[in-house]
């Protein structure tokens, strides 16, 4: 690996790690936020731990921490779907009102402010990142 990439990968990092600055027990974490984006983003479709742990490449028992959380502060409601032991979960309007404060529209601006070219190499190069490291946690597994 090469001192540049590496040096890159750490303000990659760290810029992530700064898009999250409240960091009080009672602040919502960033596993938190990844639940309620992809709550947002099913709509009114109720979905299970299962789902969400899948699609965030997470094992079910953080997730299921997250989302008890998330429940008893109000932002979403857990209840059994009809004929089935799994739980839907689902977004309060408080939870879909947090959206608001969400800090990685901090990061989006940062990107937005970025000018013309620049922008539209950085927003390519990400895609092909993640192309890549997509590529290679399916050859992991």
């Amino acid at each position: 690996m090469h001192e540049r990439e590496y040096a890159a990968a750490l303000l990659i990092e760290r810029l992530v790690q700064d898009t999250y600055p409240d960091r009080q027990p009672s602040s919502i974490k960033p596993l938190q936020w990844s639940i309620l984006r992809y709550l947002r983003q099913v709509g009114d479709s109720p979905v299970d731990i299962s789902t969400i742990s899948k699609y965030l490449g997470k094992t079910n028992a953080p997730v299921s921490r997250a989302v008890s959380t998330l429940e008893r502060r109000g932002l979403l409601l857990k209840g059994n779907t009809v004929g089935s032991a799994s739980v839907a979960i689902t977004l309060t309007e408080e939870g879909r009102d947090a959206r608001r404060s969400d800090p990685i529209l901090q990061f989006a601006s940062w990107i937005a402010s970025v000018s013309g070219h620049e922008k539209e190499t950085f927003l390519k190069t990400v895609r092909q990142i993640a192309m890549v490291a997509n590529r290679q946690n399916l050859e992991d597994k």
